[in-house]
């Protein structure tokens, strides 16, 4: 028997495109990953808080505060694997 590749993996992925942002959750869960979604900054923030991801999925068109600039501040927060994503 074979693991999945996500396995035990986690992934906070954040967008404000409700489309793409569950594309990316279920693509990843099929995977075996373990897929938290937030749709801010604040969200996501609170989330990584609770739950440190191991990765961080940001879509980089974000309203308010930049992609990139949410991925920054996850990362001095969890330390966590940032990949950004265009829309």
């Amino acid at each position: 028997m074979t693991t999945k590749p996500g396995k035990g993996h986690r992934v906070l992925v954040v967008g404000c495109e409700p489309a793409l942002v569950k594309y990316f959750a279920v693509f990843l869960k099929i995977f075996g990953y373990q897929v938290n979604i937030a749709r801010s900054f604040p969200e996501a923030s609170r989330k990584a808080e609770k739950h440190p991801p191991d990765t961080l999925l940001v879509m980089e068109l974000m309203p308010g505060m930049s992609g990139i600039e949410i991925g920054l501040r996850i990362f001095h927060q969890s330390q966590c694997s940032v990949l950004f994503t265009g829309e």
